[in-house]
């Protein structure tokens, strides 16, 4: 065996039947026809020797390959781990084995894997009696019984999966410190969603057709309040989305299964389509390749309907237009910002003109879903990691998109705003520096001329944030873009 990096683990105290944290090291050796049994009886002695602590190791994880230099970066990601008895560059921790094995795996597919993190990595693996042996990215990790198996797993959650509930703390997304602005935008929220997915599906029980929504168990529901206001911009986002139902859109956004449901979202779909005419002169035959996003992203809405729709959802989120329980109205008397007021008067103007017959904004409701516990104990988990106050202030945010970075929402309003004045017309190069001025005047960024960096870097960055996707992916979806 080469250079490897390994997890020693003491179980003598009972893990992994037992849930009190035992000591860990962790580190990497090269020395000639040392295997690492060998090393960890090294530890052992050492620990037995320096320390005083009577201790049983036993070999939990073995990784061979590029993964051996990320040994520092594990090392400042878990110090908040290290015993007060051992010194400042020690590799010993007191902590869960299963989650330094996350994070040793979590950062070698980050620092190996492709850039931005966006494609996901191909994993082959093996078992053998709940032991199992993987590979990824050139990396081969060899993982025992005691990190795979029931005892310690009882959930049997995949290693692949983040667990910011088991720490570090102030350790960046590896430890949970996982910002309320990013909402599901976080990748650590995303991977989180997509595991809970497969248990949900798992445990539904495999059929001949496959498990499916009608085949899972739904427990007792959550319900969320919203104002009168995201009501009905909740009602367009599920109408305009292909579900049978509020409650399955609900459930497949605020768990993130879905990360393009909301119409804010598909906004980014407009800045694709953007980014590739950036710059050239284009007769009024261009806007034709509008109607195909609409028919096909927007439930049979016109490309001048789609537009509004997005620009008006994303007028609404901008500068918190519309508050989580109230109506623009009730700006009157506590906005000190008058633009703000005149913003969501616009905002509020035009909804009312969207709504059929008689129906008009007043008071509010309980938005209901039915959902899976698995489901339910997701989102309250997010919640609780984003610092929403709770999980009711979660959903309203993200079922509509309003969890997206503030900037890039902006961003995305001006592109639209410009975009559906020029809509059925040519497009000039004094078009294009029209909207080249206004995203400098307002965010200081170049799209069009000369500049420092790439033009097309911004909206490139604030399409794959919106729709939490590659741009090539999205390319392949539309044919717009190759």
């Amino acid at each position: 065996m080469n250079r490897f990096l390994y997890i020693d683990v003491d179980t003598a105290g009972g893990w992994p039947q037992e849930e009190k944290k035992p000591i860990v090291k962790f580190g990497t050796t090269d020395a000639p026809g040392k295997t690492p049994a060998d090393r960890c009886h090294e530890n052992q002695q050492a620990l037995s020797n320096r320390w005083g602590i009577e201790a049983t190791l036993r070999v939990a994880l073995v990784a061979e390959g590029p993964v051996t230099a990320i040994e520092g970066e594990v090392r400042e990601r878990t110090s908040s781990w290290r015993p007060k008895a051992f010194g400042p560059g020690t590799e010993w921790r007191r902590a869960c084995p299963r989650q330094l094995a996350r994070i040793v795996i979590l950062i070698a597919r980050d620092r190996l894997g492709p850039p931005g993190g966006l494609a996901p990595v191909e994993v082959s693996s093996t078992e053998s009696r709940g032991a199992r042996k993987f590979s990824m990215l050139g990396a081969e990790f060899h993982c025992k019984s005691m990190l795979t198996g029931a005892s310690p797993n009882p959930e049997q959650r995949s290693l692949l999966e983040p667990r910011p509930d088991l720490g570090p703390k102030h350790s960046g997304l590896y430890g949970g410190e996982i910002s309320s602005s990013l909402g599901q935008s976080s990748k650590v929220l995303r991977e989180r969603n997509r595991f809970a997915e497969q248990r949900v599906l798992r445990d539904g029980g495999p059929t001949q057709r496959g498990p499916s929504e009608e085949e899972i168990s739904f427990g007792a529901g959550l319900s969320f309040r919203v104002g009168p206001m995201m009501e009905t911009l909740l009602e367009e986002s599920w109408s305009h989305s292909g579900y049978r139902s509020r409650s399955a859109y609900c459930r497949a956004v605020g768990t993130g299964r879905d990360r393009r449901g909301p119409i804010t979202a598909k906004g980014g779909l407009f800045l694709h389509w953007l980014r590739s005419h950036l710059g050239e002169v284009e007769g009024p035959e261009v806007w034709t390749e509008l109607e195909e996003i609409a028919e096909k992203f927007f439930e049979g809405a016109g490309p001048r309907e789609a537009l509004r729709l997005v620009r008006r959802h994303l007028m609404a989120v901008e500068g918190g237009a519309i508050p989580d329980l109230r109506s623009p109205s009730s700006l009157e008397s506590s906005s000190r910002w008058p633009a703000l007021l005149k913003h969501a008067r616009r905002v509020e103007r035009e909804t009312r003109e969207t709504l059929p017959g008689q129906r008009h904004l007043s008071g509010g409701s309980t938005v209901s879903a039915r959902i899976s516990e698995e489901r339910k104990r997701l989102i309250q988990e997010n919640a609780s990691y984003s610092d929403y106050k709770n999980p009711s202030a979660f959903l309203r945010r993200v079922v509509l998109g309003w969890d997206r970075d503030q900037a890039i929402l902006a961003q995305c309003a001006v592109a639209t705003c410009w975009m559906e004045s020029f809509f059925g017309n040519a497009i000039s190069q004094e078009d294009w520096h029209k909207l080249d001025r206004l995203m400098h005047r307002r965010f200081e960024i170049f799209l069009v001329g000369a500049s420092g960096t790439d033009p097309e870097s911004a909206l490139r960055q604030a399409e794959e944030h919106l729709l939490s996707t590659s741009v090539e992916t999205v390319a392949e979806e539309i044919e717009i873009g190759y």
